[in-house]
């Protein structure tokens, strides 16, 4: 398979562009965390919310790219 973007997404500014949660669409925040099915992320409003990878696909910013949550192997 092919070698993955990013090894590891923490430290990166990401938004939710879909998801199951229609709370959860537009998302903002940098990744405090990253484990196999979760993300931990730090909102612009100093709020932490772990965010399951499932259903929901991350935009990295200041990159043309995404990651669907569903087929993170971390």
């Amino acid at each position: 398979p092919a070698e993955p973007l990013f090894r590891s997404k923490e430290g990166c500014l990401v938004r939710i562009t879909r998801s199951s949660l229609p709370e959860d669409i537009g998302l903002e925040g940098i990744v405090l965390l990253e484990t196999k099915n979760q993300f931990t992320i730090i909102t612009k409003k100093n709020c932490i919310r772990k965010v399951n990878k499932k259903d929901h696909v991350f935009q990295i910013l200041g990159i043309s790219s995404r990651i669907f949550g569903d087929s993170t192997d971390r």
